[in-house]
C-alpha cells in the first residue's frame, strides 16, 4: 500500500509540473555586453591618464542567439553606429562602422566594467575603461 502511494504521489507530482514557470534559458552569448556603457577613463602604456570627452556606447543584439555579434552606437562629440562581432577564444570585440572601418580590440568583462585595449602601430597600447549604467 505504501509503494502505491509513493507511486501516485510521484505521478501525480510528474504531471502537475508546469513548464512555463522556468526561466528563460534562450539567453543571448553577448547578454553581459547589451546595454548602456559609460567611457570613466582611457590609459596609455597602463599608466599615463589620456583626456575623454563624454562617450556612451550603447550595445544590442541581433536577434539570434546563435553567434556572438550585435549592434553598436558609439555617442560622442560625433555619433558611429554599426555592427560588432565578439572572438571569445582569443578575447577579442571587433566593430565594424557603417563605413566599413573595422576596429579590433582585446577585452575583458568583469561585472558592470568593460575594458577594452588596443595597441597602435607604433607599439602603444591604450586601455579603455568603460562601467555600465544600470536602469
Amino acid at each position: 500500500m505504501k509503494k502505491q502511494l509513493l507511486l501516485l504521489f510521484a505521478c501525480a507530482t510528474i504531471i502537475s509540473c508546469d513548464t512555463s514557470d522556468d526561466a528563460d534559458i534562450n539567453v543571448s552569448g553577448i547578454d553581459p555586453l547589451i546595454g548602456t556603457w559609460t567611457l570613466q577613463n582611457r590609459l596609455l602604456n597602463n599608466e599615463t591618464p589620456l583626456a575623454i570627452d563624454e562617450e556612451v556606447l550603447n550595445i544590442t543584439d541581433d536577434n539570434s542567439l546563435s553567434n556572438y555579434k550585435g549592434n553598436y552606437e558609439l555617442i560622442t562629440t560625433g555619433s558611429e553606429n554599426g555592427a560588432f562581432s565578439l572572438d571569445t577564444e582569443f578575447a577579442t570585440i571587433t566593430f565594424t562602422a557603417e563605413n566599413n572601418d573595422e576596429t579590433t580590440y582585446r577585452f575583458y568583462l568583469n561585472g558592470i566594467t568593460l575594458q577594452l585595449f588596443i595597441t597602435l602601430e607604433n607599439g602603444d597600447e591604450i586601455m579603455d575603461q568603460w562601467v555600465k549604467t544600470i536602469d
